[in-house]
């Protein structure tokens, strides 16, 4: 997709630090799910044929498809782990970060941009991207790039606001003269 940023082997990580999350490409919650609808399913006699596809669905997704570790969150930095770079990973300090983003485009992979300080960018494709969306929130929430745009909007609208007060101010102040 692009240049892989601030590359290094994984061996080469800080020692001693313990993850605080870890964001895998399977989307466990949503394999579980399926499975209850499926056990659900199989209680109603209408149903039950379609609840016996969706237990053998999810148990096909649990234990045959295989998944993969993508993120790492840990309490001053975060690696990515990309596809096709087993024995290498992507590192970024939550103090480098200029700001971020997920993209969301129909039919394509969610992308994760992060904009570093050093004029870096990490541009990745993600699954999982609520998790990523979720942790990334926990740990720079004012980096995130539709909140900053939404904020800097916020602020020129009240300007706005004040301006166009301080000159009816003035329209009125003048007309008493």
């Amino acid at each position: 997709m692009n240049e892989l940023v601030n590359l290094i082997k994984i061996a080469d990580l800080p020692k001693g630090d313990t993850p605080e999350k870890k964001i895998q490409t399977k989307p466990y919650t949503a394999i579980a799910v399926v499975l209850a609808v499926g056990i659900g399913l199989m209680f109603l006699k209408a149903m039950w044929i379609l609840g016996v596809l969706l237990i053998a669905l999810s148990l096909f997704s649990m234990w045959q498809i295989k998944g993969r570790l993508q993120m790492e969150i840990y309490g001053g930095y975060a690696v990515f782990y990309p596809i096709g770079h087993p024995d290498e990973c992507q590192i970024f300090y939550w103090d480098d970060v200029i700001q971020w983003s997920i993209d969301h485009r129909q039919g394509q992979p969610d992308t994760m941009k992060i904009e570093l300080k050093d004029d870096k960018t990490i541009l990745q494709p993600i699954a999982n991207s609520s998790q990523v969306l979720s942790a990334l929130n926990k740990k720079m929430p004012d980096k995130e790039y539709s909140r900053r745009t939404l904020a800097m909007q916020n602020a020129k609208d009240k300007a706005d606001r004040e301006a166009r007060k301080k000159a009816a101010a003035e329209r009125r102040k003048n007309k008493q003269k």
